[in-house]
């Protein structure tokens, strides 16, 4: 087969969907199929291809289900995650979470980390976050939890395949079923959509669990409750991180305030949007 042919395909059928970046969209396409960079793909004029696969996932674009439930994986950081339908499929937004995380632990080791370091990520889903700090620093413990045992199931799997030894899960709603144990850094990614905005979400997006975006009336239902009772977990001197939505930074500092948290401060994303909290306990 051709492989300008099947660009061509590709690259039409999504422009007559309707689809966004139809030319990006084969590409990636294209891309998963050959298992090569999407560079790679036009080093070679033709290639086999399984035709029907081809043509499935083009359907299946089409429909409006994401790139990562059709592939069933997921890139994060330097990570390639399994992903399956009813898991929260990871954003580019969360990495900055991870990188506040790592500059929290980093800044420990140098001034002599406590053999206990501990970790707890809230909400793991697929497990990149929890995966991503246990892998870049085996020294720390960490647990991660989830209310969802599709999701577990999947974190676990990636864990396993990144051969993780100081990673554990708990099955658990917030705070729930988690030992009274003290934490040095606890991190969440939790729902923070408010309801209203739902229905309003890309076509793609809805396919995701519901209950991994929803976060209330004002989107910070799950957020004030993980502030209000993250000083019974962490210890003192200890960080929560947060990822947070369009303008909840303001929402959540009163909040803030009331748990006798101190909020060291907010980080913006890629456009400029308040995205993640950081906040100490003492």
């Amino acid at each position: 087969m051709i492989i300008a042919d099947l660009l061509h395909s590709a690259t039409k059928a999504f422009s007559n969907a309707n689809i966004e970046n139809p030319q990006r969209n084969a590409e990636i396409l294209l891309s998963y199929l050959l298992d090569c960079s999407i560079g790679e793909i036009y080093l070679s004029e033709e290639i086999e291809l399984d035709i029907e696969k081809f043509k499935c996932s083009i359907q299946q674009k089409i429909e409006g289900e994401p790139w990562a439930y059709i592939f069933n994986s997921v890139q994060f950081r330097d990570l390639e995650l399994k992903i399956k339908k009813g898991v929260f499929i990871p954003r580019p937004e969360t990495e900055l979470l991870v990188e506040e995380a790592e500059r929290i632990v980093l800044a420990a080791q140098s001034t002599s980390l406590p053999n206990n370091f501990s970790l707890l990520d809230i909400g793991t889903g697929c497990g990149n976050i929890a995966i991503s700090l246990a892998k870049n620093f085996p020294f720390i413990s960490v647990l991660a939890t989830d209310i969802s045992k599709t999701a577990l199931k999947t974190a676990k799997l990636n864990a396993l395949r990144y051969n993780l030894k100081n990673i554990s899960f708990l099955y658990s709603d917030l705070f729930k079923n988690i030992p009274r144990q003290k934490f040095d850094i606890i991190v969440s990614n939790p729902p923070y959509i408010p309801s209203s905005d739902l229905k309003t979400l890309p076509e793609e997006v809805r396919r995701e669990p519901r209950s991994a975006l929803e976060g209330g009336e004002k989107g910070i239902s799950f957020l004030s409750k993980i502030i209000k009772n993250a000083s019974h977990f962490l210890k003192e001197g200890g960080y929560l991180i947060l990822e947070i939505g369009i303008s909840q930074d303001n929402l959540i500092k009163k909040i803030i305030v009331q748990a006798k948290l101190e909020l060291i401060k907010i980080v913006k994303d890629y456009q400029g949007i308040p995205r993640v909290a950081i906040i100490k306990k003492g």
